[in-house]
């Protein structure tokens, strides 16, 4: 499932990770979230910022290169006052370069065979690159729930370069990271190995193949499943939708976070509503957090849900 495509071509200013990202995005993330109306104001709380600092490190940082030498990375730093400073990677400006190159080969299907036994991509999808504001967003909401980590199973979906799953292991969490291409999940191994001593399980996991894959378990079990900005296009909002319902049905909690103005966000609702007869601007805690954009200095707003597996299990 070639999640990017022929929208590639456009693309030709690659000046910093997030122009890039952006790019590839239809609405601007700082475009004011639309009122939901007065069920959402009731069920809406506002989290307070709990980082005091974070780090843009651009041309200083160091690189480090992956998976044979395809991959360059720059380190990013956020500091967490609970926790501490947590770095992750990021591709550089080349390394996004040949992602989009490759991304458009697999769409066009020009790509070769690759017999490396580190695939860089294998279905187009470059989003992993790029630590996006609802990564930050999620990772400090978990920071803010007041429980021992040491005996729970995090599941991330779609985790890029897996800021939120490094900082769940941080806690002692164990840990599945998971994300459609094997890059992000070198990132997020390499980050989490190197610059933090923790190990993250990882696994390669298409969001949108729910009726042929289940989730990863620990034990038949995870007690969260976690995901951030993965509602960019209504097919992956779909795959979310799904993945929610069964990690719901299995007694899981589900904590997502999302930019504003995402164009899958209303398929994903309405496709969750269907599958589980939850009314999220109803059921469910909206918590209008934020998150950091790294290279523009300043954060930016992201709305959280909080879901419990009682919700399902009432109905």
């Amino acid at each position: 499932m070639a999640l990017f495509g022929i929208f590639l071509a456009p693309l030709t200013s690659w000046s910093t990770s997030t122009a890039w990202a952006w790019t590839m995005v239809p609405r601007p993330f700082n475009m004011q979230p639309k009122c939901h109306g007065p069920q959402r104001h009731r069920a809406t709380t506002r989290a307070k910022s709990l980082w005091t600092s974070f780090q843009d490190e651009d041309n200083d940082a160091p690189i480090h290169v992956l998976m044979n030498d395809q991959l360059k990375c720059q380190e990013r730093c956020i500091e967490f006052p609970t926790l501490g400073k947590v770095r992750v990677l990021e591709a550089t400006e080349e390394s996004q370069e040949h992602l989009e190159q490759t991304a458009m080969a697999i769409a066009l299907n020009l790509a070769t065979k690759n017999d490396d036994d580190k695939p860089l991509m294998k279905e187009g999808d470059v989003y992993g690159a790029t630590v996006w504001p609802s990564s930050t967003a999620v990772a400090k909401y978990l920071l803010e729930q007041k429980q021992d980590w040491s005996n729970t199973t995090v599941v991330e979906l779609g985790a890029g370069p897996g800021l939120v799953s490094i900082v769940a292991a941080l806690k002692g969490a164990h840990v599945i990271a998971t994300d459609l291409e094997p890059f992000p999940l070198e990132m997020a191994r390499y980050a989490a190995s190197t610059f933090h001593n923790v190990t993250l399980e990882t696994q390669i996991l298409d969001l949108c193949d729910y009726e042929k894959t289940p989730l990863p378990t620990v034990d038949g079990a995870a007690d969260l499943v976690v995901a951030a900005d993965v509602n960019y296009l209504e097919e992956t909002a779909v795959g979310l939708a799904h993945r929610t319902a069964q990690a719901l049905a299995q007694g899981s909690r589900v904590i997502i976070g999302d930019s504003p103005e995402r164009p899958g966000r209303p398929v994903f609702l309405e496709t969750l509503q269907e599958l589980t007869g939850i009314n999220v601007e109803q059921d469910v805690p909206i918590i209008e957090s934020s998150g950091v954009a790294l290279d523009l200095g300043h954060e930016l707003p992201v709305t959280i849900l909080d879901i419990q597996p009682t919700i399902v299990q009432k109905r």
